[in-house]
């Protein structure tokens, strides 16, 4: 899937250091919403070695479009399980 969706956005003009992945688990704590480790980070052009996005600006960055576009801190969500 997210291959799928970095080839759809390289193909629209996305630069490829632009994209990260990262995915949000809504009904988590705010500060545990967001992981940074799927296998689209593994980037060493960008000095980035593991599935972990190691800058803390790009982490930054993600979760600050997350949370004003999907899901603000004080949100919460409950899923029936």
């Amino acid at each position: 899937m997210y291959a799928d969706a970095e080839e759809l956005l390289l193909k629209n003009g996305s630069q490829q250091a632009s994209l990260w992945g990262a995915n949000l688990y809504p009904a988590k704590a705010a500060d545990q919403r967001l992981a940074f480790e799927p296998f689209i980070n593994i980037r060493p052009l960008d000095d980035n070695l593991s599935t972990t996005i190691q800058s803390e600006e790009t982490r930054r960055k993600i979760r600050q479009l997350t949370e004003s576009l999907l899901m603000a801190p004080d949100e919460q969500i409950e899923l029936d399980e």
